[in-house]
């Protein structure tokens, strides 16, 4: 389940529950529907709560999704 997806600071995060190797995945424009994995995503994991964080986040529209 994703959970708390959160824009502040330039920084978009969410929350998973479970811990079980997800990945934070961003995509500019869903018409052209290229998805690219957010490679210095910030992971932090309390207990089996996991948040996913883009510290990169642009200020344009932007879409993400969550891939186990």
């Amino acid at each position: 389940t994703t959970a708390s997806p959160m824009m502040s600071a330039g920084q978009f995060s969410c929350t998973v529950t479970n811990v079980a190797g997800y990945a934070l995945w961003r995509c500019g424009d869903l018409t052209t529907q290229f998805w690219s994995p957010v490679t210095n995503a910030i992971v932090t994991t309390n207990g089996s709560l996991i948040t996913l964080t883009d510290p990169a986040a642009t200020t344009d529209r932007s879409f993400y999704s969550v891939v186990k």
